[in-house]
Parts: structure tokens; sequence; C-alpha cells
């Protein structure tokens, strides 16, 4: 039985820690779907715990719930919703992150190998303005980006390979207040990015990934992600926007997945990422210096099939 696999990673990823990070700004971590060349409906729910170490030695837990349904022939819809949790030196937050919500459509398919189309968005479920003892806090701290963002992606797979490049737009800017104060001077290690009213590039993602099988039970995957900031961010002070000087380019990262499937309805996942480059300025808040995550997928209705679990990383 033929699928379809889409992998879209973005600036980011959530599986891997990344210097961007992809699965936070969405383009990473949509499109992770399998979609069948038959008409039997197929329903999958999946559950990811991950742990990221952010700016100034952070640590950023997430869960992430995610839905996805075939509705058509080789066309799925996927939802997911994370609930995050950040402890750091500022103090600790807490909260649901952005829905993502994508559509994916297989649009040429051979024997070989299959194109497919990514069209979603990630919807802010808060302004990015948290706040602690009346402080705003930066970035790192929020568990929005306060945007709305469309994101568009396009997908080739084979058997051994896969490629998938993304795009991601944010409309207008988030109402994060953070600027470091001007009447204290503050140590380094409390020095976060600034990212008052912050207005993000957009980003440009490529995903090459090589797929192992070992068995029938045991399957690797591993690969490398640029993603590409296009413009300068910029934030707003004293009521003006001024460009951030570092944050367009590119960062690089690499990662590595492991599924074990467990049953016929169900698969484990292990999965790392780490950046091997930068970009100098990450008002974001995406910033991850490694991140792991471990999850389970199971398939609820449809015709048994090995899984295809895509992984996906964070800025």
């Amino acid at each position: 039985m033929q699928k379809l696999s889409v992998v879209i990673l973005f600036i980011l990823a959530n599986f891997s820690a990344f210097s961007q990070g992809c699965s936070d700004a969405g383009a990473c971590s949509v499109g992770a779907l399998d979609l069948k060349s038959d008409e039997s409906p197929q329903l999958t729910l999946e559950y990811s715990q991950s742990i990221g170490l952010a700016d100034k030695e952070s640590l950023v837990f997430g869960s992430e719930l995610g839905i996805s349904q075939t509705l058509l022939p080789k066309t799925q819809i996927e939802v997911r919703i994370p609930y995050l949790i950040t402890v750091g030196n500022l103090g600790s937050t807490s909260g649901v992150g952005d829905l993502l919500l994508t559509l994916t459509k297989g649009i040429y398919t051979t024997e070989k190998s299959s194109f497919s189309l990514v069209v979603g968005g990630r919807l802010n479920t808060n302004d990015a303005n948290k706040k602690l003892d009346g402080d705003p806090l930066p970035m790192v701290y929020q568990s929005s980006l306060g945007t709305n963002d469309l994101i568009l992606g396009l997908a080739w797979q084979s058997e051994k390979w896969s490629i998938s490049a993304g795009w991601q737009h944010s409309f207008g800017n988030n109402l994060n207040e953070y600027l470091h104060p001007d009447s204290v001077e503050l140590p380094k290690r409390k020095q976060y990015y600034e990212s008052a009213y912050l207005d993000r590039g957009d980003d440009l993602m490529i995903r090459i990934q090589r797929t192992e099988k070992l068995n029938e039970e045991n399957t690797i995957r591993f690969g490398f992600l640029p993603i590409y900031r296009m413009q300068e961010d910029q934030i707003k002070r004293n009521g003006v926007y001024e460009k951030l000087p570092g944050s367009s380019g590119i960062t690089y990262n690499v990662f590595f997945n492991w599924d074990r499937k467990l049953s016929k309805s169900s698969v484990f996942n292990l999965s790392l990422g780490v950046p091997v480059h930068a970009r100098e300025y990450r008002a974001d808040g995406l910033t991850r210096t490694v991140i792991v995550s471990a999850g389970i997928r199971m398939m609820l209705t449809g015709e048994d099939d090995d899984f295809y679990h895509g992984t996906q990383y964070i800025d």
C-alpha cells in the first residue's frame, strides 16, 4: 500500500535543538502526515514530551497533542496543540502554545516517489506578553509567538530519501513589552534578547532526510535542516520600530529520529536535534542548544500499515 509522507520543517524544528526553532515557529513541525492511496478513513493520535535547553540555560518542557484525519484520497487535515513550561533565572511560566492547523494534499505519485503540498497556519493563543511581578518577560518565557502565521510547503519522498521545503510568514507584530531597563545594569546572565512588539521576518527552510529500516520493528531517520530568516526582525523602542542587526540569516540544524513499532497500531518515537550554526540575534525565543523528544503515535481507525513518523524541530 502506497503512502505519502510529508515532513515540513522550517526554521526550525521541534525535534532538534535548533538555534532557530522549527517546531516552535511552525513550518518545521507541520505536515508530518501519512497519507494512503486508497479512500479508507484514517484517524491518528499523537502525544509527545520534549525538553530543550534554551536562552541563559533556561529549560523548556513541552507536551504536544496531535490529531490527523484523512478526509479524501491523498488529503489529510492535522491539528496540533502544545503546552509549554519554561523555568529560568527570571522565574517560571506555563501556558497553552499556538494552535497549528495544516492541510496536506498528495499532488503526484509514482511507484517509487511522491510529491505533496502543505497549506497551514499558526494561530496565536495569547499576546506573548506574560509578566512576572508586573515586569514583561522575554520571548523564551512566552507560550505563544503572539502572531497569526501562514505556512506553505512542498515535499518529495522516496523509500530512502525525503526533501521538503517550507515558507512561513507572520502577520503583524506581537504585544510583548520586554526591553532592557534603562535604570538598571543587568548582569550578562539576565540579558535576554529584546523583543518588544516583535515583528518577525519570513522563514525559508529545506529539510533533507535519510531513512534506514533496521528491521520490522525499528527505523531510524537522520538529516540536515537549514532555516533562513529572510528579513531582519524588528522591535519597537520609544514608539519607533528599529531593525535588529544579526537577526536575519541562516541557522543549520542536524537531527536524529528513532521509531520503534510497538504493535500493529502504535509506534514509539525518540528524537534528538542540535544546531551547528545559529543566527546572531534571536529575539523570538526559539533558541534551543539541544532538544530531546519522546512520543507515541496510534492509528485509531483504518487498515494496518507501517508507520512513518516524521520529526519536528525547533529554532
